[in-house]
């Protein structure tokens, strides 16, 4: 079983107007918007892990959702999902319709607009941002979800560097306490 993660990040350098904040902000309504197009699951900042290790040149964020009953079979599934929420970026089509009940005679599926928001499409366009090669990619990095990939999680920093992903001011998610007694480096 795998939860929903993303990879949030841009180089501020090559980005100096960009707000992190609020385009973190409208990634995550829309990817609400779609898990409830897609599920019938609703979700917000409640339900999502929030970590972060930007530092003075990259922001950073890493997403964990906690869905409600809800789980992916694998990262490669997840990978699928993310796939398929940027693809609808990049397409520019950011309406969805949700399949609500069907008609057991004709076999026609019934349709309703969602039940969540769908961001503005001007502020979807704030997800797109320059990489250090000056094209346009989004916020999210579709990398993470291959099976030669690590997605980093609480504690962790990468390899030589000394930024941790520690828990975001802006999270929202309530991290239960472990009912033991942890060892003496707390893990």
């Amino acid at each position: 079983a795998c939860r929903l993660y993303f990879d949030i990040e841009f180089q501020k350098v090559v980005n100096p107007k960009v707000d992190g904040m609020e385009v973190l902000d409208i990634f995550i309504q829309f990817v609400c918007y779609c898990i409830w197009s897609v599920y019938s699951i609703s979700c917000d900042r409640h339900h999502i892990l929030d970590l972060d290790s930007t530092s003075e040149t990259k922001f950073s964020r890493h997403l964990i959702f906690h869905l409600p009953n809800a789980v992916f079979q694998n990262n490669k599934e997840v990978g699928k999902f993310v796939g398929f929420i940027c693809d609808i970026l990049r397409s520019g089509s950011f309406q969805l319709l949700q399949p609500v009940t069907t008609d057991t005679h004709s076999k026609l599926a019934i349709w309703k607009p969602s039940m969540v928001a769908c961001p503005q499409k001007l502020d979807l366009l704030k997800l797109f941002v320059m990489n250090g090669r000056g094209e346009q990619v989004l916020i999210c990095d579709e990398g993470v979800y291959t099976k030669n990939r690590n997605f980093r999680l609480y504690r962790s920093s990468k390899l030589g560097k000394v930024i941790d992903l520690k828990v975001a001011r802006e999270n929202k998610f309530v991290i239960k306490q472990l009912k033991y007694e942890t060892d003496k480096y707390g893990y």
